[in-house]
């Protein structure tokens, strides 16, 4: 299959995705579909996959679509992998994670473990979330909290530039790295409809009724309804190993 043919596949399914437009998962589809189209791009096939941050099957039926394989292996994004005895004693063909990364502090740390666990020429795709990110809904949220509270706290993770990322993964000596994003505008109906989406983005903080006050928490959303639109930027990187 050439390449235009499969840039046209993917933008078919772009506005099937859009046509369908399900709030909860949506970034997350669209993540699984640049890791397959990625690794469609780099061969057709692979002996043994992991998915590190696995949430079900959707990453998995994602990449058989675009590719085959005949092993495929599945972590939790709680399971610490250095526990995992069978995981430990393997090496794979590819290793995939699908907007999981931001979770962690230390992304190198991260990065050498998947390192570790690839075969000699093996390769790394993964998705993080860009800085282009929810940047309406950031600034609604600490505009509303430092009139309510006066002052703010932290409730968004650090997001990553794309060349900051480049520059860690080869820091972990992955080569041939390449690095592509994409910005997504999402219209929602209203902020709760978006908070189903960011369940799957971080440990939800932002939602703290409790912690922010009914006041706040209502002036938020009313806000957020004058224009219920963010973008979503999606950064996917692969690596040779």
């Amino acid at each position: 299959m050439n390449n235009s043919r499969i840039l046209d596949q993917v933008a078919l399914k772009r506005i099937r995705y859009a046509q369908a437009f399900k709030k909860t998962n949506y970034i997350y589809k669209l993540a699984a579909q640049e890791i397959g189209f990625r690794a469609k791009i780099m061969r057709d096939d692979f002996a043994s996959i992991l998915e590190f941050g696995a949430r079900g099957d959707l990453l998995k039926e994602e990449l058989r679509e675009n590719i085959s394989f005949n092993k495929y292996s599945m972590l939790d994004i709680n399971e610490n992998i250095e526990n995992n005895s069978i995981i430990v004693k393997q090496k794979f063909d590819l290793v995939v994670s699908n907007l999981s990364l931001h979770f962690f502090d230390n992304l190198k740390f991260e990065l050498m473990k998947f390192k570790f666990l690839l075969q000699e020429n093996g390769l790394l795709i993964f998705t993080i979330y860009g800085p282009k990110s929810l940047n309406n809904f950031r600034n609604i949220f600490l505009e509303v909290e430092m009139e309510e509270k006066g002052g703010v706290s932290k409730r968004f993770w650090d997001l990553e530039f794309a060349d900051q990322v480049s520059e860690v993964v080869h820091s972990c000596g992955f080569k041939n790295c390449v690095v592509d994003s994409i910005a997504q505008e999402v219209q929602f109906k209203d902020a709760k409809q978006l908070h189903e989406d960011l369940k799957i983005m971080s440990d939800n903080s932002y939602g703290n009724n409790s912690y922010l006050g009914k006041s706040t928490y209502k002036k938020v959303v009313e806000r957020f309804a004058k224009k219920p639109t963010d973008v979503f930027e999606i950064i996917t990187i692969s690596a040779f190993n």
